[in-house]
């Protein structure tokens, strides 16, 4: 089947872009024969949304994907953000690379 996915990003321009190449990821993907799962991608990309409201992003979010730039001020930010607005139950996580351990932009955080 699938899972509802939503996109955050402050800018319309960057969201516009991520969605155009999602598409063209997973057209290509299943030309190539390399998806998986049962769903075509035009099923898939029917699941994915895009907004540039936080509160409308994480509304009903069970898990969050942050993937925002390397920078500690950032991502304290933005999971501060989360926090507030997430529900305690929701599971915020990180891409970073740099930045370890994830302790260091999550102290403070009142519901995790």
């Amino acid at each position: 089947s699938g899972h509802l996915v939503c996109m955050f990003d402050i800018g319309e321009e960057q969201l516009a872009n991520a969605m155009k190449q999602v598409q063209k990821n997973l057209a290509k993907l299943e030309k190539n024969g390399l998806s998986r799962g049962i769903l075509t991608a035009e099923q898939a990309l029917s699941l994915i949304s895009s907004t540039t409201s936080l509160d409308e992003a994480l509304d009903g979010a069970i898990y969050v994907q942050e993937s925002t730039m390397e920078s500690l001020e950032c991502k304290q930010n933005i999971f501060r953000e989360m926090d507030r607005i997430a529900e305690p139950e929701t599971i915020l996580s990180s891409s970073t690379s740099t930045i370890l351990p994830a302790s260091h932009f999550t102290d403070g955080l009142l519901q995790r």
